[in-house]
């Protein structure tokens, strides 16, 4: 479960226990949420989100790394499609609102088996038979890799001979001509960089 946090009467913060199946708080301390217990902006693994949120990364790290994720709410509902997801709980949802009905993030640690018929795509799986996963490669943000399932159109359905789905360059931006392209868990992944 996803732990929550506790403000102290002393303005700092403490972690709830889950004791019978409900959040209990430390001697003295309000559960994140609560009247007069308003909890940070930002999140990680240590700094939970108050109820009904779950923290989200940009990275995809599921707080592994040094960068804060900020609380998103926990959606009512969720519709069919998109591709199907790697969660930090290490289980795989059928799309990302199903990932976050759970109150998981998405993670790109490969800690999931991708489905029959897809391959992993960062936190995504990509279908083997439509699509591609496109890695767009940052440096200068913090967030060093975005990925998306694309379907494969063109020199794309037959390899990599040709295959450039790649962003065009933004204004002021400085991008290699070429992408690279490889073939992995059965799918192509074309990796492009922006500088």
């Amino acid at each position: 479960m996803v732990p929550h946090g506790c403000c102290k009467s002393d303005g700092t913060q403490a972690l709830a226990s889950c004791i019978e199946g409900a959040w209990v708080c430390p001697p003295g301390s309000k559960i994140f949420g609560s009247p007069g217990c308003v909890p940070p902006d930002v999140c990680a693994a240590t700094l939970p989100c108050p109820l009904g949120s779950y923290c989200q990364v940009q990275d995809a790290s599921c707080g592994g790394r040094d960068l804060l994720g900020h609380c998103e709410p926990i959606p009512a509902s969720c519709g069919g499609g998109g591709p199907a997801v790697c969660a930090c709980n290490g289980q795989t949802y059928p799309n990302s609102c199903q990932a976050a009905l759970a109150k998981q993030d998405i993670s790109a640690v490969d800690a999931c088996t991708a489905p029959a018929g897809t391959f992993a795509c960062g936190g995504y799986f990509c279908s083997t038979a439509g699509e591609l996963c496109l890695q767009v490669d940052t440096p200068s943000d913090l967030v060093k890799h975005h990925y998306q399932c694309v379907p494969k159109t063109g020199a794309c359905q037959s390899g990599c001979a040709g295959c450039d789905p790649c962003p065009r360059c933004p204004p002021n931006k400085t991008c290699p001509a070429d992408p690279t392209c490889a073939s992995r868990g059965g799918g192509l992944t074309v990796t492009c960089l922006q500088l």
